[in-house]
């Protein structure tokens, strides 16, 4: 899981490096655009609810599989959205991930 915290913060980094998937972007901001905290084997990532940044967090979660060898769970990976973003933004951002949309952070 570090390597894969590594990776999404080289992608936002210019001074570290950029994610191959990114190369048309340049990131002038200091502050990472994902913020990701690793437990153990979880991970917990915030990021605006955009296509850009949906299309971003995949790029990297597939960079770490081909680096590590592993594979994320997309089947027990789920996605929180704040009470402001439109349904069909929502549904769009999921089905790019193949993931499900997340009601609520207590279940």
């Amino acid at each position: 899981m570090e390597r894969l915290n590594h990776i999404i913060q080289k992608s936002y980094y210019p001074t570290i490096g950029v994610c191959e998937c990114l190369a048309s972007h340049f990131v002038i901001s200091t502050v990472p655009a994902i913020i990701a905290y690793v437990f153990t084997d979880d991970l917990l990532l915030f990021a605006e609810a955009s296509i850009k940044q949906i299309s971003e967090i995949m790029c990297c979660l597939q960079r770490f599989g081909v680096y590590s060898g592993q594979k994320i769970n997309v089947a027990k990976s789920k996605i929180f959205f704040s009470h402001n973003v439109y349904f069909v933004v929502r549904s769009t951002i999921c089905d790019l991930a193949g993931m499900q949309m997340m009601d609520d952070l207590r279940s």
